[in-house]
């Protein structure tokens, strides 16, 4: 039995060379999938913002209920949580009943 090891212990790991992050996202999927999707949330949130202004949240409920959604589009799940997200933006109290305060 030889005493050599398969791995050339001098040279560094090919992942040596990636960030830790990118290491825990190689790792798990659904971690980078989940940084995606908020991404796509912010992305739509921002630009209903700007298309409708203070008319956003209204928009983005009735997305979330699926008027003027085609076929192939986001889920109305996606939505719902763009809507929520303009809510945050533009600190609207969503209460545990799912009526808006507005302040």
């Amino acid at each position: 039995m030889s005493n050599t090891h398969p791995v050339d212990l001098e040279q560094p790991a090919p992942s040596a060379t990636i960030s830790w992050v990118g290491k825990i996202a190689a790792r798990l999927p659904w971690l980078r999938r989940r940084w995606k999707r908020c991404r796509r949330i912010e992305a739509d949130a921002a630009a209903l913002i700007e298309r409708f202004g203070t008319q956003a949240y209204y928009e983005a409920g009735q997305l979330s209920k699926g008027y003027g959604l085609a076929e192939g589009d986001q889920s109305r799940v996606h939505w719902a949580r763009v809507k929520v997200e303009i809510a945050r933006r533009h600190e609207i109290d969503l209460g545990l009943n799912g009526y808006v305060r507005w302040e």
